[in-house]
């Protein structure tokens, strides 16, 4: 489970299980019963909504700019990417 400040349990989920889902739900990639969990968190949750809506702007900013990346700026960012992952990943 990622964790940050003022994780919160809301409508049966916690701010970090949205975090987690989030861009799954942007994509529409969770099954129904998931979904209506986050939209209980999300009505409910102010910095969950706030956040998702953030994200999800950003994602549409993105998609109608299509940068095109060199191999080398891709390499570089799954490796920037790769390390966040490892950095977030629980500790067992």
């Amino acid at each position: 489970m990622i964790q940050f400040e003022g994780n919160q349990l809301v409508g049966g989920l916690w701010c970090s299980d949205i975090l987690a889902a989030l861009s799954q739900y942007i994509d529409g990639e969770l099954d129904a019963p998931a979904v209506a969990q986050v939209n209980v968190h999300l009505e409910r949750c102010v910095n969950c909504a706030r956040f998702g809506a953030d994200v999800s702007s950003m994602l549409a900013s993105l998609s109608r700019q299509r940068p095109e990346l060199s191999r080398e700026r891709k390499a570089r960012l799954m490796q920037v990417l790769s390390a966040e992952a490892e950095r977030n990943r629980p500790v067992t």
